[in-house]
């Protein structure tokens, strides 16, 4: 009976102090794609829970109680960071989620890419270029990549001026899909028929992430005059200590592939 008494004590106690009690889980987000075309993309936020809104901001700056509570869909009509949070009195704050809205970019006539994993490939050979996807969930529009180098070749429908190109990544360190360890990309040039390199990326995963898509750009300041791109991913041989698998070989997922 006193043990009873003792957590209603603390209970009641915590309440009328207003010392948050409970977080608040993120709000679900519905989009149809984070690629951008002519058409704006609506953006549906889902949560419902008493005493509690929905705030957002569209700059990239963490949404606090001062930013617009959400109402009705809002429309993304061009590159935004998007940061969502769920709020209330005597309540956590959710985590933060992060959607990052990009124009689709050039016209690309073919992506040709290393064998994915079996479990996680398609048939579809525009996948890496459909402008869907965006989504968190790595059973959806994703290729699987359990191999230690993915090497992806694009092809563009006509040599034009290219300063960048950006890869839809996941990570999803809880289901062992870890970001690149480096990124290299290559063009072609016709003049020596030879690939030459511009420029690499390295990644390190030295401590957590949270679960989302990465837009990894690769940017080429000068400019080069291609029609054949490429990109060698390298993924993670070994897992990091700090993670449960430690030791294991780490997924790569690709959604998309973009070019600008």
């Amino acid at each position: 009976m006193r043990a009873r008494f003792m957590v209603f004590f603390i209970f009641i106690y915590t309440m009328n102090n207003g010392q948050p009690v409970f977080q608040l889980a993120p709000p679900t987000l519905k989009y149809s794609t984070v690629f951008l075309t002519a058409s704006p993309v609506p953006v549906e936020m889902i949560f419902n829970q008493p005493g509690a809104a929905i705030h957002y901001t569209m700059n990239g700056k963490e949404s606090a109680t001062t930013d617009p509570i959400y109402h009705s869909p809002v429309l993304i009509r061009k590159k935004t960071i998007l940061k969502v949070k769920t709020m209330g009195k005597d309540f956590l704050s959710s985590e933060t989620v992060t959607v990052s809205f990009v124009p689709a970019g050039k016209a690309i006539k073919k992506i040709i890419y290393s064998p994915p994993h079996e479990s996680y490939a398609n048939s579809r050979p525009d996948i890496l270029n459909d402008d869907t996807g965006g989504s968190t969930n790595y059973r959806k529009n994703w290729l699987g990549f359990e191999r230690d180098t993915a090497q992806i070749d694009i092809e563009l429908g006509k040599k034009e001026t290219v300063r960048s190109v950006m890869l839809d990544l996941l990570q999803d360190e809880g289901s062992w899909i870890f970001l690149p360890t480096r990124i290299e990309m290559s063009y072609f040039d016709d003049r020596s028929n030879s690939w030459k390199p511009t420029g690499n990326r390295v990644l390190v995963a030295d401590k957590p992430s949270p679960k989302q898509t990465v837009q990894e750009e690769m940017k080429l300041p000068m400019g080069v005059q291609a029609d054949k791109l490429r990109l060698v991913l390298l993924s993670v041989k070994r897992i990091p200590d700090w993670h449960a698998g430690r030791g294991n070989h780490g997924w790569l997922f690709i959604d998309e592939i973009k070019v600008y």
